[in-house]
C-alpha cells in the first residue's frame, strides 16, 4: 500500500501497548495482540547513554524491520502511529492501537523523548 510518508508501507492491528520510560536512560514502547502475546509485535526503543547517535531500535516480528534506524517521520494520531524509516529497510509502518487517556499521554511524552521534534507530528 503506498502512504503520504513514501512508496512502502506494513500495517499492524496490535491493540495493547506498553511504555517504559526513564528521562535519563532511554524508552521503550511495544506494541502487541495482547497484554501477554509474544508472537505479533512491534517495538521501539532507545538508550540515551553514550554514544547515542539519535537512532531507535526497532524489533518486530516481521524481520524486514528490525534494526537500528533512523526515523524520517512520525506521526501520532488517535490509536494510530506511523513511522519512516531510514535506511536499508526504506519502510512507512502503521500500528493501530487502544490507549486510554493516560496511556496517550504517556505514549506522546515517550515519543518526544525518542524523536526529534522536527520529525514528530502529534494529534492533541
Amino acid at each position: 500500500m503506498k502512504s503520504k510518508f513514501g512508496d512502502r508501507m506494513l500495517q499492524f492491528r496490535l491493540p495493547h501497548v506498553s511504555i517504559s520510560d526513564s528521562d535519563e536512560e532511554g524508552c521503550e514502547i511495544e506494541f502487541t495482540e495482547s497484554p501477554d502475546s509474544e508472537d505479533t509485535y512491534v517495538l521501539l526503543q532507545r538508550h540515551f547513554e553514550p554514544p547515542d547517535d539519535g537512532s531507535v531500535y526497532v524489533e518486530s516480528h516481521h524481520l524486514a524491520i528490525c534494526g537500528h534506524f533512523r526515523i524520517r517521520k512520525v506521526e501520532l494520531r488517535n490509536n494510530e502511529l506511523c513511522f519512516s524509516l531510514s535506511g536499508d529497510a526504506d519502510e512507512t509502518v502503521q500500528v493501530s492501537f487502544e490507549a486510554e487517556e493516560g496511556q496517550y499521554r504517556r505514549l506522546k511524552k515517550a515519543l518526544s523523548m525518542m524523536i526529534p521534534a522536527r520529525s514528530l507530528s502529534i494529534q492533541q
